[in-house]
């Protein structure tokens, strides 16, 4: 049923023809144990008079990790159900996490900046704030070391990009496995509510999701039939 759900906002006549909108939203929190469960409903966006079209669908999340705007009455137009297992979002999760430190002299820490910017909006979309993974980088010429801690993509990006300002960027420690605690999650998956035509799922532009372990759909069925 899941797949269904999916393809079924992927269809063309979903696109032209349909809304998906929020009736509810009814949630177990229990530590690893949260679960999140949203009822649908895929309405007509122009009904025919006497119409009475509709159809109403609940998706689950198990051990829900992370979501955001979900609480809408209405998603945006055209609204397509996406679920991912390769996303950065999933980073921090599906990543050992290194603990680092920074030091160096950089000529110039505004291009520096700038760099940074560009280059974790090219390789994230946005979805990572790179200033949460190297807070103080715009001291680095002020402080003998910066220390921080951020997934092992995300540090194999600065490597990449410090070493060109002159900067070197040293691993510390390696956190991995039940050492990450709630981040120990391999199997989390990201169900993405967005539309590629307009927001790429590579491009965060404030996109409904929900991060979990496991997703299923249910497709309600009319009374008598």
């Amino acid at each position: 049923m899941l797949q269904e759900l999916i393809s079924r906002t992927n269809h063309p006549d979903f696109y032209h023809d349909f809304d998906l909108k929020l009736s509810a939203i009814q949630g177990t929190m229990e530590w690893a144990k949260n679960q999140l469960s949203l009822q649908l409903d895929i309405v007509e966006t122009n009904p025919l008079p006497g119409s009475t079209h509709k159809e109403q669908w609940t998706l689950t999340a198990y051990d829900v990790l992370e979501q955001r705007n979900l609480f809408q009455p209405i998603y945006l137009p055209y609204v397509k159900f996406a679920l991912l297992d390769d996303h950065p979002l999933l980073w921090k999760y599906h990543f050992d996490q290194v603990e680092v430190r920074i030091s160096g002299h950089c000529q110039s820490v505004t291009a520096l900046i700038g760099a940074i910017h560009l280059t974790f909006k090219k390789w994230t979309g946005g979805w990572i704030d790179w200033q949460w993974e190297v807070s103080g980088i715009h001291h680095i010429n002020d402080r003998p070391k910066i220390e921080s801690s951020m997934s092992l993509r995300s540090y194999q990006i600065f490597r990449e990009l410090l070493g060109k300002f002159g900067l070197t960027i040293e691993v510390t420690n390696v956190i991995s496995g039940e050492s990450k605690g709630i981040y120990n999650r391999p199997k989390a998956r990201l169900m993405l509510l967005g539309n590629t035509d307009v927001s790429p799922h590579d491009h965060d532009t404030k996109q409904p999701y929900l991060i979990a372990d496991q997703f299923t759909a249910e497709k309600e069925v009319p009374s008598g039939t």
